[in-house]
Order: C-alpha cells, then structure tokens, then sequence
C-alpha cells in the first residue's frame, strides 16, 4: 500500500495497490479466483475508481466483481464482454485499464474489436457509485471468474483509487479567502512531489486537473462541495494507475464554480 497523492485539507485521496497478485484464474470455473485489499484510510467515499491489470487470452470469459466485504455492497465491473451478442464474447487479450464511472473510452461492453483488449479507462458495467457514502476503511476484495474453456489467464494486480471526504477544521471569518486563487507550485521545478495550493472563498466542486506537454490528462482529482479555505495538494509525479511520468514540462488546471486557471510545473529527475 502507498499514498499516491493527497489533499493535506479538505478531502483527502489516496491509492492502495495490490502490486504482485499474480493469481492464476482457473479455467471454466464460475467461482473464480478472490483477492482482497486491507484499507486502513477512513472517511466518506465520494469517488471510487478501479485500476486491473488481467493476462488473459479471451477477455469475453471473464467476470470481475468488486465487494465491499465491510458492507457487503458489491459492483460487477465486467460482464463477459459481447455476449449475448456473441455467445463467447470479446475475443481479444488482456485488461490493463482503469474503470471509471466517467471513463473516456465508453461502457466497457462496447470494446470489442480493439487490438489491445480491454484499455485505457472503460465505464464498467454497473456504477462504481453505489460506493458513494459508505467509508473507505476496512477488506475489499476483487473476484475474477473465468466462464467458458480453453483459454487462461492470471490476475496480475488490481488498485483502488478513492476520492475520500474527511472532516474540516471551520474556517474563521476573518481567514476567509477573498477571491478564488490558484498558487504555483512549490517546489518547482520538483522530485518527485510537489504542493498545489489553491484558495476557496465558499463552498466549491473543484476539478484539478494535469496534462504533460501534448495535452494529455495524466491526472484528475474531483471533488464535491469542498469547504471554503485553504487546500493544499501534495502530488507525487504519477499518473492515476500510480506509474511514475517522466521528467518534463506539466501543466496543472484548476476549475472551481466559474473559476478556471492553469499554471505550469516542471518535473525533473
């Protein structure tokens, strides 16, 4: 387990990776394999993403489910993808993605056909919301199931990326931010962290968003109804599956009610 990134007020986010799993998935048994995470980080769930990394030769047998063995809720991220359209499924290799409720590459039953198998950050099959409320603490587990013959695979490693809400200290009247105010980063350049502080003058949903020099969105954090005040984001240098980025010029976006601002970092190692 470690600490990807953190709002050191506020809301706090964290990641907990399984990094070596490396279960294999019995064949044609329903039961599949179930792996499960210890998460000692308490506060309410106000976003629940799920990085898997899956070796396998036919996605379109597969089942994966996530549970909240404290609650007893459970979420079915992937159906056997492309049956019953095609009663064996997706035939491609592989899951190396991240669901998400707001994924950019569309309901994960809608991938079949891509060379790479299951990729990039799928909406799964049924929403990762039903999280939403309970607290991040206590055993989460993961089952995969393999439900036709022939083809095998291995549960490589599996991740929790937790948009938490935790108590604010109230802030005083006379400390009360005037305005919206995005600061630079400090330090910068950085290795590897750096503090994002940002400034809220009433009670905001706030994106913070990071792109490298193409454009691309390597990180995200959102978050609903953040309090007034000081918030400060300590950011270690990798992306939302928790590899680190190269060394480079980021630029960091902060959108908070009508207020949009970006400002540039640079990484280096």
């Amino acid at each position: 387990m470690r600490i990807a990134y953190s709002l050191l007020a506020g809301l706090l986010s964290f990641a907990v990776v399984s990094s070596a799993v490396a279960q294999p998935i019995p064949d044609n048994d329903p039961g599949g394999i179930t792996d499960t995470l210890a998460s000692a980080d308490t506060g309410i769930i106000v976003d629940l993403d799920v990085g898997m990394n899956i070796t396998h030769t036919w996605v379109g047998d597969l089942i994966i489910t996530l549970e909240h063995v404290d609650t007893g809720t459970t979420a079915v991220l992937m159906d056997r993808p492309g049956v019953p359209a095609d009663p064996f499924g997706c035939s491609e290799d592989n899951v190396d993605a991240t669901f998400d409720d707001d994924g950019s590459d569309g309901p994960v039953e809608d991938m079949c056909g891509s060379p790479v198998g299951i990729f990039g950050t799928p909406v799964p099959e049924e929403a990762l919301s039903i999280f939403s409320g309970e607290d991040a603490g206590g055993d989460w587990s993961l089952t995969v199931s393999d439900n036709a013959e022939d083809d095998t695979g291995t549960l490589d490693s599996w991740t929790l990326i937790f948009t938490i809400s935790v108590a604010n200290e109230p802030v005083a009247p006379e400390q009360m931010p005037d305005g919206f105010v995005l600061e630079q980063a400090y330090p910068n350049p950085f290795n590897p962290v750096t503090i994002i502080k940002y400034d809220l003058p009433f009670k905001s949903d706030v994106k913070l968003l990071i792109y490298n020099l193409l454009g691309q969105e390597v990180f995200r954090l959102e978050q609903f109804a953040q309090q007034a005040g000081e918030h400060l984001v300590r950011w270690d240098g990798r992306n939302m599956q928790g590899s680190e980025l190269s060394s480079g010029i980021y630029f960091y976006r902060l959108q908070a009610s009508d207020f949009v601002q970006t400002k540039k970092m640079v990484l280096l190692k």
